[in-house]
């Protein structure tokens, strides 16, 4: 499940395509899933696409639609909702607060 979710993570990721993928029943592998991670796997996808998010802002030229959209995310503003959410910032000020490293 970890590899299915690294290969896919610039698209929309769901248990049930995960399930179907891997044949085997959504309900197993939520169970499973959570007992070996500590996360359900909506939580563990978004902490992975905004992991990945952080990386795309600071190292890349994509707005930040362009990195939303990159990531499989409905929207700029479900993004940056989320990516505040995991980070306590927005991705602008994130990009703000670590300008300065790059140089």
């Amino acid at each position: 499940m970890l590899n299915y979710i690294e290969e896919h993570l610039h698209e929309p990721i769901t248990l049930k395509k995960m399930s179907a993928f891997l044949g085997q029943h959504e309900k197993y592998l939520g169970r499973k899933f959570l007992k070996e991670t500590n996360y359900t796997v909506k939580k563990y996808v978004l902490l992975k696409k905004i992991q990945e998010a952080k990386k795309e802002l600071l190292f890349s030229n994509h707005t930040l639609e362009e990195t939303a959209m990159n990531l499989g995310f409905a929207s700029q503003s479900h993004f940056t909702q989320t990516f505040k959410e995991y980070t306590g910032l927005t991705p602008r000020k994130y990009i703000n607060s670590r300008a300065f490293y790059l140089y």
